[in-house]
């Protein structure tokens, strides 16, 4: 009886590790295919946009910040920060979306700014 318990135990202690191991590879499998079928939902699934965007619009409002940190008083350096967070958030929700994010990752950068970058 306590022979079976312990391999019971052991059995499952080591189904969990091979899981916890294997779980990211079966997730980017799943992203990998949902790519390659064009599965925005299963795609979407996976990725958390919202924390995405808002952390890449907080990321680039204070680099802007910070490189004007001696003009931040100045109007001009008001003005440029009130572009850079007016600009950013439709520009990055739009290429930060489910299809946005799944060119990136197919092709390297997204149809919408190809002339641009």
């Amino acid at each position: 009886m306590q022979r079976k318990i312990v391999l019971f135990t052991v059995a499952t202690v080591l189904t969990l590790a091979i899981t916890s191991y294997l779980s990211p590879w079966w997730t980017l499998n799943r992203m990998r295919s949902a790519i390659a079928e064009r599965d925005y939902k299963a795609f979407s699934s996976h990725v958390d946009f919202p924390s995405l965007q808002a952390s890449f619009k907080s990321q680039l409002l204070a680099n802007s910040s910070g490189k004007k940190a001696n003009d931040s008083e100045s109007i001009l350096g008001a003005f440029s920060e009130g572009i850079v967070g007016t600009l950013a958030g439709p520009v990055l929700d739009v290429v930060l979306g489910a299809p946005g994010v799944m060119e990136m990752i197919q092709q390297g950068t997204p149809a919408i700014t190809r002339g641009v970058i």
